[in-house]
Order: C-alpha cells, then structure tokens, then sequence
C-alpha cells in the first residue's frame, strides 16, 4: 500500500464519529429574503466619481462575538482614495441596519478623514487567529502611501494590518497597525506554532519597485501583529514582466503552508503555482514528487477544519468552470475526488461537523447553490439550497439563520424551515 493510500485511509478515518450529533438530519433553510442593503451609500458615491465599472460587491461576512462583519470596496479601482472605507457590521438579526466601528490608527498612517476610516481600498478577507478577528490590510490607500515614503528614505513600502481590540461592552474598536515592511499588498493571514503571519507582494521601497522587482511575501510577528519581520521573500523571475505574491495562508499543527503564483503577465501567459511549506526554521516549495497535484495548481480558498485539518481549494487546470478540493495534514495532501462538480466560492461553519459552501455551475448563464458537508458521514457535499441566478458572493451562518452576500451589494437572510 502507498504511503498516499495509507494517508486517505487515516484521514477518512479521522473525519468519522467525530460528534455523533452530526449525524442527526441537518435542518433546510426557506427561500432567502432581501434583509439589508449595507453599501449603498458607497454605490451611489462611485457612480457619483464617474467610476461605470467598480466591485460593487460584499466581498466577505464574518461572525465574530455573536456580531456580523461585512466587507466590501474596490483594491483594482482604489476607491478607497477618494472615499472612506469602514470596517462595518450588524449587531443583532434581527435589526438589518449596519454600524460603522471606529479604527485606532494615530500614528500608523496618514490623518484619518473620519474616526472610521481604515486607509484601505478594500476589505477582504477577516480571519480568526488565536480567538481574535484580523484583517490584512489588501491595499493601503494612496494617503497611506505617500505618509509612509515620506517618513524616511528611500521611501518604504509598508502595508496595514489590523485586528479588534476584545472588548466587554460597548462599541467594537480596530487597532491599526502600519506594520508589514514591503507590504504593497496583504492578502491573507494565519496564526500557527505561536506566532502570526501574513502574506502578499511587494517590495521594500520605492527604489526596488520601480527597478520591476517585485517579490513574493512571508511575514512573521510575535507580538501580535504590532510588528512584522520578513520571514520569507522571493522575487519575480523576469523585472518588469511579472508579478509573484502568495495569495493564501493555512496553518495545520506546526506547519505553514503559503500559496502563491508566477504571473507572466507580459508574455500573456498563465499563471504558475509557486507554494512553499514552513517548518520550524526550514522553508520547502511543494513539488508534485513530494506533495502531489496539489503544487501544480493555483491556490483560490482554504479554510481550517480543525487545528490538525485544512481545506484547500484550487482551480482545475482542465475546466474553469470547477474547483478542486484537498485535504490537508501536517504530512501532506489528499485529493476529494468527485467532492463537488462545481466551482467554489465561499465556505462557513454551520455546526457540528457541517459546512456550508457557496457554489456556482458552469453553465450560461451560470447558476449558484449552497452545498451542504458532513464531515462525519461523507466525502461528497449535498446540495441544500437551490440559488438560481441570484449572483451571491459570500456567505454566514449567524444564531442559526443563513446570510448571503450578494455581487450587487445586498445581504439575504434564510431563516431555517419546520
């Protein structure tokens, strides 16, 4: 027997009788129902600015305390520059009207507008480290920029970072931190063996940049993200070609993994896998002799399952109207095959040992659902609610109700049926 059938078999096993409660019959939801408009105010202001293209998307929710997290703005357009960015909320589910949390940010980029602004173009994604909400600062605003060039030469390159300060009682605050060197773009973050990291692109000045090296990110802080150090960088192969960063973060036991890609974007090629996986003091790329398929493809989404599980979702080199899905210990991948046929979106914890994701079938025009993943009692998701063509984008189970954010800037509510 191989060491990759020896390894499905310890898995499978793993993911069964975790809880006996799961295996109860998991309840359905009714028909979503339009519960709030959260961003319309922004909408309106982009139109006003003559943008007539711009992400006008909640592009991820997130329950955190027994509150509900939005996100939402534009890193491609940069709108955050000429508008506010907030970090936004609901407090109950019942009371669809959002709240704006003030941000902590003296000193750690330029003058806020307002006591909410984040200096961020864009809010995506949040994570959960140690027990505390994050949010990688995707790209810092131009004020932010040029505060940070201006503060010494020649010219740092410095992304944001953030997370919620525990509070009580009252009203929820960020801290801010302008705190990852090099950091033009932050895209994930993930706490593992005591410490934090982050990942993304960039450079560490000015003078690099324009040079065309850009380089791909690992960032380590053991403070709590008050401070960052490099732990990890390569640079793009060709300078002024290409573009190199690691996109997503997944943290099992002791073990980093960090999933990026080459762009060469020049030569109108596709991108290349570029993965690495840290152990203690010692960084590997994963190869297909060592990992499997997993090293060839490109990395969109992973979510941990438990401390010891992960998920990672990738694109299929062969249909891009699907993803695929892997299994991830601390001593490798396990491909779920015939998992799920369509294309993965989003994913949320419903109970138990269930999980809710947000998928979309490739066809014309392309149909969505929410999928349904026992991992006690199955290695294949189940459909539980038909979406139709509502174009969601993200998704949340809050106090026992479904929500889900949609690519025109609303969130639906699907309370559960009898």
């Amino acid at each position: 027997m191989s060491k990759y059938a020896r390894y499905g078999i310890v898995v499978f096993a793993l993911t069964i009788g975790l809880n006996e409660s799961s295996q109860t019959m998991a309840q359905a939801y009714r028909e979503p129902q339009l519960w709030a408009q959260p961003i319309e105010d922004y909408r309106q202001q982009a139109i006003e600015l003559k943008f007539t293209e711009f992400n006008s998307a909640i592009t991820t929710l997130q329950v955190h305390q027994d509150q509900l997290w939005m996100g939402y703005g534009d890193g491609n357009r940069n709108l955050g520059t000429p508008m506010v960015i907030e970090f936004r909320y609901f407090a109950d589910p019942d009371q669809p009207k959002h709240k704006a949390a003030v941000v902590r940010g003296e000193n750690q980029g330029a003058p806020q507008r307002s006591v909410f602004d984040t200096g961020e173009e864009q809010i995506e994604p949040f994570r959960i480290c140690e027990g505390m909400i994050c949010q990688a600062g995707v790209d810092s605003n131009n004020y932010d920029e040029l505060w940070t060039q201006s503060q010494s030469e020649p010219s740092p390159i410095t992304g944001n970072f953030f997370r919620l300060l525990p509070t009580k009682s009252g009203a929820p605050i960020w801290e801010k931190f302008r705190s990852i060197p090099g950091g033009e773009h932050v895209h994930d973050l993930a706490a593992c063996d005591g410490e934090l990291f982050a990942v993304g692109s960039g450079a560490a000045n000015r003078a690099e940049w324009d040079e065309g090296k850009v380089f791909r990110y690992l960032w380590k802080s053991v403070d709590g993200g008050q401070t960052f150090e490099v732990a990890y960088r390569e640079v793009c192969p060709e300078l002024g070609k290409t573009d190199t960063r690691y996109r997503h973060l997944l943290a099992v036991e002791k073990t980093l993994f960090a999933f990026g890609f080459i762009n060469p974007y020049a030569a109108q090629k596709p991108r290349q896998p570029q993965h690495l996986k840290k152990l203690g003091a010692h960084y590997t790329p994963l190869t297909l002799a060592t990992d499997g398929k997993i090293a060839e493809q490109i990395v969109v989404r992973t979510w941990n399952l438990r401390d010891d599980l992960g998920l990672v979702i990738s694109r299929d080199p062969n249909n891009e109207q699907r993803t695929n899905a892997f299994l991830a210990q601390a001593n490798g991948f396990r491909e779920l095959e015939n998992w799920c046929t369509g294309r993965v979106i989003d994913a949320c914890w419903e109970s138990d040992q269930r999980w809710l994701f947000l998928v979309a079938e490739g066809k014309s025009p392309e149909t969505y659902s929410v999928r349904r993943w026992d991992m006690a009692r199955s290695e294949k998701t189940e459909l539980a609610m038909d979406l139709n063509q509502m174009q969601p984008s993200c998704l949340a189970v809050w106090r026992g109700q479904l929500f889900l954010g949609t690519q025109d800037g609303k969130i639906h509510r699907a309370s559960l049926g009898n």
